[in-house]
């Protein structure tokens, strides 16, 4: 199956995307890693991509490179394999840094596959949530807890409220610029 070692993203790509997405991905991270890996899974539209460049660095490479039919990437800080002990030693991990959190941090959680009860993971982090003393909002958190579930492998980051999106870049970019969004409609 998977492994954790070196995985640094997560990227999903739109349906019939993944090669388009695959190229533009290692393309923007090679000449800082010329050793990346993409890895197709069985699930239609998820890459994997490992580096031993620290996985911020990765996500800035490749967020500033065009990339055309991916949907988000997320960075992973912490990756464990599909066992509720580990992924909760990750996400007290990930929860114990200083970022801002004003108390509030949203959640995303992602299940593909069976190897994990997705119920159970949901409940034990939230638990975890409210033992740092935060509290789970759905929307206009300054963070959140991203949980990427791919069979074997948990990968789990706190980032800016909705940064893996990439549509929400894009738009980002062109009101900075001042393009007139109705000319890229």
């Amino acid at each position: 199956m998977y492994v954790c070692e070196d995985l640094k993203l997560v990227v999903t790509a739109k349906p019939g995307k993944e090669k388009v997405v695959e190229n533009q991905v290692g393309d923007s991270i090679y000449l800082n890693d010329p050793d990346v890996r993409i890895l197709h899974t069985r699930y239609s539209g998820v890459l994997l991509v490992y580096t031993k460049l620290n996985p911020w660095r990765a996500f800035w490479l490749v967020n500033t490179y065009p990339i055309h039919g991916a949907s988000r990437i997320v960075p992973i800080e912490c990756c464990s394999y599909s066992r509720i002990d580990e992924v909760l030693r990750c996400v007290r991990k990930l929860l114990d840094k200083p970022r801002g959190y004003e108390g509030k941090i949203g959640l995303e959680i992602t299940v593909r596959g069976d190897y994990i009860d997705e119920k159970e993971l949901k409940n034990v982090i939230y638990k975890v949530v409210e033992e740092k003393e935060l509290e789970i909002v759905f929307k206009n958190a300054k963070y959140e807890l991203k949980i990427e579930v791919i069979d074997n492998i948990v990968g789990a980051s706190v980032m800016p409220w909705r940064m893996d999106r990439v549509s929400r870049r894009i738009r980002e970019w062109v009101k900075r610029l001042g393009i007139n969004n109705s000319i890229l409609s």
